[in-house]
């Protein structure tokens, strides 16, 4: 009883772990194992920080819009707005604004139960000219220079959200002004594109 089932496991083990074959194959195993693991760990990395460039910076800002998460928007803001709290109270009443004036948009024309969806109209990198005339601003009003010199790259994405309830649906279309920076992609600005319903 016991004893023989103690025995057959000593001697899988044993075998296990004699022979050249055995420790070759133990060693191939342990090699698969951590390249999956190193691969894996790059994946979430990539993911995870990177964001999946400026098109996961617009998902993740479309994903705070729809929540109404002004904070998630101001984690996900340019490093320029961190450097005197002014621009960074200034930079949340601003976001604030335009997620109050979208919602209350979209909950008009649709109700307020809806679910947010989005689309990439268009993209532009910013021209040499327009950034360096946009940082120059910046560097104007008095921000952060080493996060102005840290923006390496500026695009303007327009992006359509589309707030559906049951059959209803409401257009709007949105410009986000995105920074890469050390960290990645960020939002500098949010502008809607507004309609006659909002003047």
């Amino acid at each position: 009883g016991n004893s023989q089932r103690k025995n057959r496991w000593r001697g899988t083990a044993g075998n296990f772990n004699s022979g050249e074959k055995s420790s070759q194959r133990t060693l191939k195993r342990i090699g698969l194992i951590s390249a999956a693991a190193i691969i894996l760990s790059i994946v979430l990395c990539i993911v995870l920080l990177g964001g999946g460039g400026y098109k996961g910076m617009v998902k993740k800002v479309v994903a705070a819009i729809e929540e109404q998460d002004v904070n998630a928007l101001m984690d996900l803001s340019s490093d320029l707005y961190y450097g005197r709290k002014d621009d960074y109270e200034e930079c949340e009443y601003f976001y604030n604004r335009e997620v109050e004036n979208l919602t209350e948009h979209f909950e008009e024309e649709v109700g307020r139960r809806y679910t947010l969806k989005y689309e990439i109209d268009s993209v532009r990198s910013a021209t040499k000219k327009e950034k360096d005339a946009m940082l120059e601003g910046l560097s104007y009003e008095g921000y952060d220079e080493k996060a102005i010199k840290a923006v390496k790259e500026i695009k303007i994405v327009s992006v359509i959200l589309t707030a559906k309830n049951g059959r209803r649906s409401e257009d709007q279309e949105v410009t986000m002004t995105v920074a890469k920076e050390k960290g990645g992609w960020k939002l500098l600005a949010i502008e809607t594109v507004r309609s006659g319903i909002w003047w």
